[in-house]
């Protein structure tokens, strides 16, 4: 059984009202345990919408949404899912709020009513999870660290809930590409090592492609691709495509593409292009 099932989600904004605007239509999806999944789409295709359905903030206008097995419209479900299904926002630092690091990351462990002692155990554990080293921030106000620094603390958070699926929207923006880098391997590595099934909101394939095992991409609120980088990048129509934030070497590929080049195999990665590319060269000249 997936951990989450969707079928025929369909999702309305101000229904009823002059200023209707459905955001999904006829989405349908499953999701196994473990897997890495990243949702791309142009601005306004539907990312954010779909899963803040995950965890209960939204409710399907049609259709249907199964979390770990159970129907989220049950009200005392939805309630719950938070336990269930960890949330990262854009900018999840701005919801930094207690005195200290470890006070912020405490704050969620209270509210599942744990011990004094596992949270005590759990707040270092989950700082450390994200390259931090709790001796030096736990008694830090969250506002003197760096952005990519609260980043990772607001990560933390979430993390020391320990929850089944962690879903990110845009949890990279506004970092610099050390900070990127250093957020996007944390939760690889969370992914892999605890086998937490991990769904990424991202405007950019370039991150998204060596962490994923699915990419979805969605269009005017449906899905137009769905499948590995390879399968997503090698045998779609072009113009689903357009508007992700395509890597400089996809988009030559893709040029070329349009102009009737045919390559034997899919190219996703920068060395899948350098590869065709320099087999192309070298039958041009031949």
């Amino acid at each position: 059984m997936p951990i989450i099932d969707v079928e025929g989600l369909t999702y309305i904004y101000a229904k009823g009202t002059p200023y209707a605007r459905k955001a999904l239509n006829q989405v349908s999806l499953s999701i196994d345990q473990g897997e890495f999944i990243g949702v791309v789409g142009a601005n306004g295709s539907g990312k954010s919408t779909l899963v803040q359905h995950f965890n209960g903030l939204l409710q399907p206008t049609k259709g249907r949404v199964t979390v770990c097995g159970r129907d989220t419209s049950s009200k005392e479900y939805r309630n719950s899912l938070w336990r269930k299904v960890g949330m990262v926002f854009q900018f999840p630092e701005q919801q930094l709020f207690a005195e200290t690091v470890a006070q912020d990351v405490a704050y969620g462990l209270k509210n599942l009513g744990l011990s004094q002692d596992e949270i005590n155990r759990r707040v270092p554990f989950a700082l450390e999870q994200v390259g931090l080293d709790p001796t030096e921030v736990a008694d830090l106000s969250p506002l003197v660290l760096s952005g990519g620094m609260r980043r990772r603390v607001a990560l933390a958070t979430v993390l020391a809930m320990q929850p089944e699926i962690l879903v990110l929207d845009e949890p990279t923006a506004g970092l610099d590409a050390v900070g990127r880098e250093v957020i996007l391997q944390i939760i690889k590595d969370l992914q892999q090592e605890r086998n937490t099934t991990v769904i990424m909101v991202s405007h950019s394939l370039r991150e998204l492609i060596p962490l994923v095992d699915r990419l979805v991409v969605l269009n005017r609120g449906k899905v137009a691709a769905c499948g590995t980088p390879g399968e997503v990048l090698g045998c779609n129509p072009l113009q689903n495509l357009k508007g992700i934030g395509l890597p400089d070497y996809l988009r030559l590929i893709c040029e070329l593409k349009e102009r009737g080049v045919q390559f034997e195999n899919p190219v996703t990665t920068f060395q899948d292009a350098e590869q065709a590319l320099e087999k192309l060269i070298k039958e041009s000249v031949r």
